[in-house]
């Protein structure tokens, strides 16, 4: 099961206040952003994985949702606890294999 985020892809900003930064941290930071230019940049695997998990487009199944909806409203919804921890079962293992 995914869980979609509310935020749009390239929509991180950095919180850092560059106000608050010593003399010699804004040179070195102005130095820094005039000699990066062009910079290869390599990412890690996980910041690699976070990034397909943000770019990750119908996470959501909206027609599935929809029909829980209705079957919620009408009082006809069926809950099959046995498939849920068949499910949390199967979630635990593949997080398990991964590491």
């Amino acid at each position: 099961m995914k869980i979609n985020t509310s935020y749009a892809k390239g929509s991180l900003t950095q919180t850092g206040d560059v106000g608050r930064q010593p003399a010699a941290g804004k040179a070195s930071a102005r130095h820094a952003a005039q000699s990066g230019a062009g910079a290869a940049v390599e990412l890690s695997s996980t910041a690699r994985h976070l990034a397909l998990i943000a770019g990750a487009e119908n996470d959501i199944d909206v027609v599935r949702v929809n029909e829980i909806r209705t079957a919620l409203a009408e009082g006809t919804l069926k809950i099959n606890p046995e498939r849920i921890a068949d499910g949390l079962i199967a979630s635990a293992q593949e997080l398990v294999a991964k590491k």
